[in-house]
């Protein structure tokens, strides 16, 4: 009876960490479902209020039982579209993307898709470039990118039970840029004001921009001179702590005021440590490249900022366990793809043998 209400229960609705509503329920395999709606405030509980009817209505009419049999190629990308369109990321690329794969997959069943993988890869790699199909492996890593992100937001979604494996192209090398103090100062003086502070915070703790971004006053211990990172929060989902070294302590404490002049303004408390005019900062490439350009850096990437942070960590003796712990990083391997050396550092280190010869 897919129908009854004793069998899977009523639902429920919720907020998340980010006072995002959404709902729980079970489908009618009696497996425990979430989705968000991506909305907060009084508009997002009516959004979940409506949802939560809609799954009802489907489980009903068995339209809905998690194994993705209804899901099309055309609904994952729907789904991430929506989730750059909330954060405030630009669509064009992922639109371009799912363009490439409609044209290998069509508009089939997504859970079609995993098997097939290994004749797309070879179609767009390895076909004749003089008839215009042949990609270069960024592109293609961009396309799975693409495709396995719609996967996983169908997952959270609960439209699927699990997500599938992707055959991968091979991996891309490790990228080598990162940015010294002097050329971080002359790209956070080219930005526009309100990401000065974001930019030096996720510069000086080499956190990930959109730890940086999401990151709440509840967070910031002024008491006990600590940033936190709660369980969940974080891309390895571990807890993580930054003591405030002077520099990011007299950051945090700058905002802090520039924030409570922004809640006296607005008459309304701003969560967010960074914040546009009290708005949350969703995204910021635009700027961040438009910056780097002005200062004749085109090439440097805000993820170049983590780059940056480890190696200055480790230049300043902190032990490699100890940055891994500060900038969340779960495995050695990585952390030493970020602890760039370069050839001042070479040559520094070989002045420092001489003299102690």
């Amino acid at each position: 009876m897919t129908g009854d209400r004793r069998t899977r229960g009523a639902g429920s609705l919720y907020q998340n960490e980010r006072g995002v509503w959404g709902i729980r329920f079970y489908d009618s395999q009696r497996r425990q479902r979430r989705e968000l709606t991506g909305k907060t405030g009084d508009a997002g509980r009516l959004a979940a209020e409506r949802l939560l009817r809609k799954r009802f209505g489907e489980i009903d009419n068995a339209k809905f039982d998690g194994d993705g049999r209804r899901l099309r190629l055309d609904d994952l990308e729907k789904l991430v579209v929506a989730d750059h369109e909330m954060t405030g990321r630009p669509t064009k690329q992922v639109r371009a993307s799912y363009g490439h794969l409609r044209e290998f997959f069509g508009h089939g069943r997504a859970i079609d898709i995993p098997r097939q993988m290994g004749g797309y890869l070879r179609e767009r790699l390895l076909a004749d470039p003089a008839n215009g199909k042949a990609a270069g492996k960024g592109t293609v890593r961009r396309e799975v990118a693409a495709l396995g992100r719609g996967f996983t937001l169908a997952v959270r979604g609960g439209l699927l039970a699990t997500k599938p494996s992707l055959q991968n192209v091979a991996p891309a090398p490790a990228r080598k840029g990162f940015a010294t103090d002097e050329q971080i100062d002359a790209v956070v003086a080219a930005l526009p004001e309100e990401l000065r502070p974001l930019v030096r915070f996720l510069a000086e703790t080499g956190w990930r921009s959109g730890e940086g971004t999401a990151l709440r006053w509840a967070a910031v211990d002024f008491a006990a001179r600590e940033v936190r990172i709660a369980a969940g929060e974080s891309k390895t989902g571990e807890p993580r702590v930054f003591p405030m070294t002077p520099v990011l302590l007299s950051l945090l404490r700058e905002q802090r005021v520039h924030t409570d002049r922004i809640e006296r303004e607005h008459r309304a408390i701003v969560p967010f440590v960074f914040h546009r005019g009290g708005q949350p900062i969703r995204y910021f490439g635009d700027a961040w490249k438009s910056a780097c350009k002005k200062v004749g850096l085109p090439a440097l990437l805000v993820h170049d900022l983590r780059r940056s942070a480890a190696r200055r960590m480790v230049r300043a003796g902190v032990p490699q366990i100890v940055a891994m712990k500060l900038m969340g990083h779960k495995t050695a391997s990585i952390f030493e793809r970020y602890a760039i050396v370069s050839e001042a550092d070479l040559a520094a280190a070989v002045e420092k043998l001489a003299r102690g010869q």
